[in-house]
């Protein structure tokens, strides 16, 4: 149990850092919600010598976004190797908002889509904070949460 709880804290902690990380006044980029929507993996990521494992995001039709880090491969002292966090997410004057369900924090950041929409940087005070490299678009049926 203390490994389990563990566990949640340090994802806890990946997913407010990203949140905060990525939370700030930025440049207004106008984007279609359709564009973010599929699976995205974190390629680069502004956050000193912290690793999260293999980082994805599943931006869903429903305004639901799945984060998930996987540490497959990785040391850790973990009981399983990956772990996620369901949020909810928005476009709010052409920013990037999302909020982890069952909070009311909210973190809204700039964005920019390049490579043709398969790319998707991220930007904290107008500097790039994390690249995201588009995975799929198809976006399979939810599980249950």
């Amino acid at each position: 149990m203390m490994k389990m709880n563990k566990k949640l804290l340090i994802v806890a902690i990946a997913v407010l850092l990203i949140c905060v990380g990525l939370s700030g006044c930025e440049e207004q980029r106008s984007a279609n919600k359709n564009d973010f929507i599929g699976t995205w993996r974190v390629v680069e990521m502004s956050m000193g010598n912290v690793s999260f494992g293999v980082i994805t995001m599943t931006f869903y039709t429903d305004d639901t976004l799945y984060t998930e880090s996987n540490y497959t491969g990785l040391e850790h002292d973990f009981e399983e190797d990956v772990s996620g966090v369901w949020s909810n997410w928005e476009l709010k004057d052409d920013r990037l908002c999302m909020t982890p369900q069952g909070t009311e924090y909210t973190t809204c950041h700039g964005y920019e889509f390049t490579n043709g929409g398969n790319s998707l940087t991220m930007t904290y005070a107008g500097i790039a904070f994390m690249v995201l490299e588009k995975l799929s678009n198809h976006v399979q049926k939810r599980f249950d949460r």
